[in-house]
Parts: C-alpha cells; sequence; structure tokens
C-alpha cells in the first residue's frame, strides 16, 4: 500500500481505538536527543529494548499493536510527528501529507461527476433513440411521399378543376412534401446527428468507467505497485502531478498488452474491474 494511504490508515486507526492521545503522550517523553535512534521500528519492536520503552509508558504489547504493521517510513514519519507537535497539530499536519483529503475531495466530485453523467447518458440516450425513430420510420413514409409528389402534381395538373383551385392544391402540395433534395439533406443532416450522439454516449461511457475505477481503485490500492498506481490514477484522470499520459500508438498497444496479461492472474473481481476498465481506456484512446 502507498505510504501515504497507510499514513491516513493509521492514524484514523489510532483515533478510533482511542490510542492516539496515550500514543502521543509517551512519544513526547522520549528525549529528543534519543527519538532517533530509539524510534527506529527495529529498536521500536525490539523485546530487548522493552525496560527503556516501559520507562516511557510503551510497554512491549503496546509497541507491537502500534508499529508491527506499518512500513518503517511510515511509523517513523507518525512519531516524529507526535513527539514534535501537539496531537491536534500533529493530526492536521499527517492527514494533508497523507493527501486523502484531497483524495476524498476528487472521489466526492466525481460521485457528483458520475451521477451527472448518468443523467446526461439518459437523456442522450433518449435522444438518440428519438433520431434512429425518425430515420427509420418518420423519414421512410415521408420518402414514399416525396416519390409520389409528382404523382399528386400530374392528377391536380391533369383534373378539371379551374386554375385558381389547381393552384391552391398545387401549391398545398409544395408546401407539405418536400423535394427530393431536401429529402436528401435531411437524411444526412439526421444521420450526422446521430454519428454525433454515439461519440457523446462514448464519452459519457468512458467518463463513467473511469469514475467507477477511481472509486475502486482507492479501495484497492494495495493490490497494484506504486509505479502500476501511478499509471491508473493519471489514466482515470485522479493524478495531479505535472506528468501527462503518453498517448502514442506503441505505448497505448503496449500497456493494453501488459494491463490483459495482469488480469489473467486477478482473482479478486473488483480488482479485475479496476484493470478492464484500464484496458478498455485504453483501447478507447485516440493515438497521437
Amino acid at each position: 500500500m502507498p505510504v501515504s494511504a497507510q499514513t491516513f490508515q493509521a492514524v484514523k486507526e489510532l483515533e478510533k481505538t482511542g490510542k492516539l492521545s496515550v500514543f502521543a503522550e509517551a512519544l513526547k517523553n522520549i528525549p529528543s536527543d534519543e527519538f532517533d535512534e530509539v524510534c527506529n521500528s527495529e529498536v521500536f519492536l525490539s523485546k530487548e529494548a522493552d525496560e527503556y520503552f516501559t520507562n516511557y509508558n510503551l510497554p512491549y504489547n503496546l509497541r507491537v499493536d502500534l508499529a508491527s504493521n506499518l512500513e518503517p517510513t511510515v511509523f517513523y514519519h507518525i512519531a516524529k510527528e507526535f513527539h514534535k507537535f501537539p496531537i491536534e497539530e500533529a493530526t492536521r499536519h499527517l492527514i494533508k501529507y497523507s493527501g486523502m483529503d484531497y483524495v476524498k475531495a476528487i472521489l466526492k466530485k466525481h460521485f457528483f461527476d458520475r451521477s451527472d453523467i448518468i443523467r446526461c447518458s439518459k437523456v442522450a440516450s433518449e435522444f438518440h433513440d428519438l433520431l434512429e425513430e425518425i430515420l427509420n420510420n418518420k423519414l421512410y413514409k415521408l420518402r414514399r411521399e416525396v416519390d409520389n409528389k409528382l404523382t399528386y402534381l400530374n392528377i391536380i395538373r391533369n383534373s378539371l378543376a379551374n386554375k385558381n383551385v389547381k393552384q391552391d392544391f398545387t401549391n398545398f402540395v409544395n408546401d407539405n412534401i418536400c423535394s427530393i433534395d431536401d429529402y436528401t439533406d435531411y437524411v444526412k443532416e439526421i444521420k450526422e446527428l446521430i454519428k454525433q450522439t454515439e461519440s457523446l454516449q462514448q464519452l459519457f461511457s468512458i467518463t463513467d468507467i473511469k469514475c467507477e475505477a477511481l472509486i475502486l481503485l482507492e479501495e484497492k490500492q494495495s493490490s497494484f505497485s506504486p509505479k502500476e498506481l501511478e499509471e491508473l490514477e493519471m489514466l482515470f484522470g485522479k493524478k495531479y502531478s505535472e506528468k501527462s499520459m503518453p498517448t502514442d500508438g506503441k505505448y497505448l498497444f503496449t500497456r493494453q498488452l501488459y494491463w490483459r496479461g495482469r488480469k489473467d492472474v486477478i482473482y479478486d473481481p473488483e480488482v479485475k474491474r479496476i484493470v478492464e476498465h484500464a484496458i478498455y481506456v485504453y483501447e478507447n484512446l485516440n493515438p497521437q
């Protein structure tokens, strides 16, 4: 698990179990000139150091409970903050360092963005259905009328009605039945609208997939290496660095192959879904 996530979880767990104040107050008793030497995890978890730490209300069982599941750098960073600063200030520093407040804000934004995307996608889908109905049914019927337009005009022209009546009927036919050129333009425009709507639906689909992937990724960070995690965060749009995702065709193809290989050895369904989303997004990126 990335250091930032471990830091956040460790602090929250200390708060939840009520051990935060005990841990922080005990650490403050350790002399500053001895802190770096005794608060690396190897010494801190040593039974041989029990006599030393017991003097500071840190018996062996408590030390194991506090530090055994943490990376050495995570433990040292947390311990140093609580040794140096008041509890509230140290907690604030650590949460800020972890970046998890930012992550929560991002996920909250994505949650609301996703609800907007779903609504917009529904509207786009309904609009697409309407366009298909116009193309396949309404314009089909119109085409039959266009094909019969000359027949109608010939019937009017050859009728025995007076000139004014004929003109009125002729005007009615011309006003209500378009020409073949107009009909062709209508079909072309409707097909273009359908194409644009399908592109919009595809965009909504990819964005929704990215949102879902980020939410899953936050829960499954430990299933990926730091390098993989950074790649996925950039791919799904969360990464807030100056780095940008390469978009040349060779890179996109290589990363698709990599994640297809990873997918084959993953058994956790949620982790597999994240990888499937990564493959899908890569497949739909346009090479530059």
